[in-house]
C-alpha cells in the first residue's frame, strides 16, 4: 500500500509532483487526499504553501496531458481498457463538449 504520508515526507515537493502526475494520469491515489496531507504539511510548516501548490498543479496538469495524449494517439480503447472508463460515458461527454464547446470545461 502507498504511504503517502512518508513519500510527501522524505520526498517533499518531488513527491508532491511525482504523486499528482500519477494522480493526474491514472486518478491514484485521489488528490484530495493528496491534498489533504499537504494541507497537513503546510499547517505544520513542513512545507510552504505556494511550491506544494505549484509543484501539485504542474503534476496534476502534466498527469492529465500524459493520459490526453494516449487517448489522442491511441482512441478510446486505451481509456476504456486502462482507465476503467466505460464507452457509453466516453460516448456522452463527447456529446456534450461538441454541444457546449470549450466552455464545458469550467461547468
Amino acid at each position: 500500500m502507498l504511504d503517502l504520508h512518508s513519500i510527501i515526507l522524505s520526498l517533499s515537493y518531488f513527491g508532491i509532483f511525482i504523486l499528482m502526475i500519477i494522480n493526474g494520469a491514472i486518478n491514484i491515489p485521489s488528490s484530495q487526499i493528496l491534498y489533504l496531507i499537504v494541507g497537513y504539511f503546510v499547517a505544520t510548516g513542513k512545507l510552504s504553501f505556494l511550491p506544494a501548490m505549484i509543484f501539485g498543479s504542474v503534476g496534476n496538469a502534466i498527469g492529465n496531458f500524459i493520459i490526453y495524449s494516449l487517448v489522442y494517439k491511441y482512441g478510446k480503447q486505451i481509456a476504456t481498457k486502462y482507465l476503467y472508463v466505460k464507452e457509453e460515458t466516453l460516448t456522452k461527454l463527447h456529446k456534450e463538449f461538441e454541444g457546449k464547446g470549450l466552455w464545458f470545461l469550467y461547468i
